[in-house]
């Protein structure tokens, strides 16, 4: 079924999976926090 696909339809595809990742990636990297100390349990 994918592969009856247009060319079009994956390179949209490819377009919007790149920048979903990138947003990802550059979202998780600026909200870690590596050497903060971890919140305390209660």
């Amino acid at each position: 079924m994918m592969g009856s696909l247009s060319t079009v339809t994956w390179v949209v595809f490819g377009v919007w999976l790149t920048v979903g990742l990138v947003f990802y990636f550059v979202y998780g990297y600026r909200r870690s926090r590596p050497d903060a100390p971890e919140p305390s349990e209660k």
